[in-house]
């Protein structure tokens, strides 16, 4: 084999190599901003046929509702604690927010590791939808 086909040869294996890095980089920004950016790499994902940024971005959308679902439980159940005690424990929720939302990130984090995590219950919703 000589010098050229070795070049091509090698920058063959490198721009494969840059695709799945690509891959890896898309699904950590999915997590940045759980709904928003879901949202808009599900939509890009669905043209590409890209069912591994689909899965995260659709785990990414599911996230998102979690904290919204944990905010409004948290502020409804803040507001009747307050009226009834007086002491506020709104920053119990805001705590499970940041947890559930650093989660998000770790789970990103994994993927630039080529590693996958499974969100509970979130990953299995994924999956069936990514499946249709």
């Amino acid at each position: 084999m000589n010098d050229k086909d070795k070049d091509v040869s090698d920058n063959s294996k490198s721009s494969s190599n840059d695709k799945s890095k690509d891959a890896d980089i898309r699904v950590v920004l999915i997590y940045l901003v759980p709904i928003l950016t879901g949202l808009l790499f599900y939509m890009v994902s669905k043209d590409e046929k890209n069912k591994y940024i689909e899965k995260h971005s659709i785990q990414s959308i599911l996230l998102g509702v979690a904290m919204i679902a944990v905010y409004i439980v948290g502020v409804i159940i803040s507001l009747v604690v307050v009226l009834i005690t007086g002491i506020y424990i709104g920053v119990i929720f805001s705590i499970l927010e940041l947890l559930i939302y650093l989660y998000g990130l770790y789970a990103g984090y994994m993927a630039l590791q080529s590693n996958e995590v499974n969100i509970p219950y979130i990953s299995e919703i994924a999956e069936r939808y990514v499946s249709r």
